[in-house]
C-alpha cells in the first residue's frame, strides 16, 4: 500500500501540474487548429477554382482564434480568484495544523493520502516535511520503512516491530527493517516489539544495536517462558518502560528518570523485591505503576 500510495501522489502532482498548464496548451491548440482551418479554406478554394471556374464556396469556416478572448479571460479570472484562508497562512502554521489534524489517530498512509489529496500545496508541505515520515511499522508492508526513511532521513523515528506468531512472512518482513534500521538506530525514540520466543533477530537486534535517543521501550514475547526473556539494551535514559515476559538489568541507570513503568509475567527473580524496592526509591519522577501476573 505505501509504494502505491507514493505512485499515486505522483500521478495527482503531475495531473496539477497538466492543469496549471492547461490554458498555455488550450492557446496554442486554439492557434494550430485556427491556422489548419485557414489552411484547409485556402486549399478547397484553390481545388473548386480550379474544377468549377467562376465558382463561389457558400460554406463559411468559422475562425476558432475568436474563442482566444474568452481564454484569457478565464485566465485572468483563475490568477485573480482571492486564496482561500488557510492557503494565506505561513507554511509552519499550516505544518502545525496538519500534524494536529493526525493526533490521536494511528499513523497509517492512507491518513496522510487523505491530507494529501486535498489541495498541492497540502501535498508538497506533506511531502516534504520529515516531521509527517516518523512512524516505520510491520503492518504498513514491506516497503512503508523504505517510504518513510526517504521522506525523512534526519529527524526522529518511532518503530512498531509486530510479529507475535512468529511467521515466516512476518519474520522475513522483520529482519527487513532490523537491517534497514541499523545506521537509523541513533534516530529511534520510541521501540514496540511484539515477538515471538523463537525469533532469531530479537536477541541480536539488542546486542548489536546503540539506542542513544531511546525513550520510550515496550517489549512483549510470547507464547510465555518459564523465565523471562532476557535483553541486554544499549540505550540512553528511559521514561516509559514496559515488559511483557521479558527482563533487563535492574539495578541499571536507564530506569533513573522512569516516568512509566509496566511489568507483566515475570517470576519471582526478575526482579527480586529488593530489586524492585530499589527502583521504586531511585525513581523520582515515575508516576505510573503497574505490575501484573508476577510470582513473587
Amino acid at each position: 500500500m505505501p509504494d502505491r500510495f507514493d505512485t499515486m501522489l505522483d500521478r495527482f502532482d503531475k495531473l496539477l501540474d497538466r492543469f496549471d498548464k492547461m490554458p498555455e496548451r488550450l492557446d496554442k491548440i486554439l492557434s494550430r487548429f485556427d491556422t489548419t482551418l485557414c489552411q484547409f479554406k485556402k486549399n478547397l478554394d484553390g481545388w473548386i477554382k480550379k474544377n468549377w471556374p467562376g465558382a463561389i464556396l457558400l460554406i463559411r469556416v468559422p475562425k476558432i482564434s475568436l474563442l482566444a478572448p474568452w481564454l484569457e479571460i478565464l485566465k485572468r479570472g483563475v490568477a485573480a480568484a482571492p486564496l482561500a484562508s488557510i492557503h494565506q497562512l505561513p507554511a509552519e502554521l499550516i505544518i502545525e495544523i496538519l500534524l494536529s489534524a493526525l493526533e490521536g489517530t494511528v499513523w497509517d498512509p492512507k491518513s496522510l493520502q487523505r491530507l494529501a489529496s486535498v489541495c498541492k500545496d497540502w501535498r508538497d508541505i506533506i511531502l516534504s516535511n520529515p516531521r509527517f515520515w516518523t512512524v516505520i511499522d510491520t503492518r504498513h508492508g514491506r516497503y512503508s520503512s523504505t517510504l518513510v526513511l526517504k521522506r525523512n532521513r534526519v529527524g526522529p523515528l518511532y518503530v512498531n516491530l509486530r510479529d507475535r506468531e512468529g511467521r515466516r512472512h512476518n519474520t522475513n518482513i522483520i529482519s527487513h527493517l532490523v537491517r534497514l534500521l541499523s545506521p537509523e538506530s541513533r534516530r529511534i525514540r520510541a521501540l514496540n516489539f511484539e515477538v515471538n520466543a523463537g525469533t532469531p533477530y530479537f536477541r541480536s537486534f539488542f546486542e548489536t544495536t546503540s539506542l542513544p535517543s531511546l525513550t520510550h521501550l515496550t517489549v512483549s514475547v510470547i507464547p510465555q517462558t518459564a523465565v523471562p526473556v532476557f535483553i541486554n539494551i544499549d540505550c540512553g535514559p528511559l521514561r516509559y518502560l514496559s515488559l511483557d515476559n521479558a527482563a533487563i538489568r535492574w539495578d541499571t541507570a536507564l530506569l533513573y528518570d522512569l516516568e512509566t513503568l509496566s511489568l507483566s509475567k515475570l517470576n519471582q527473580d526478575t526482579p527480586t523485591i529488593a530489586q524492585l524496592h530499589h527502583i521504586l526509591s531511585s525513581t523520582p519522577f515515575l508516576r505510573e505503576l503497574s505490575i501484573a501476573s508476577w510470582n513473587a
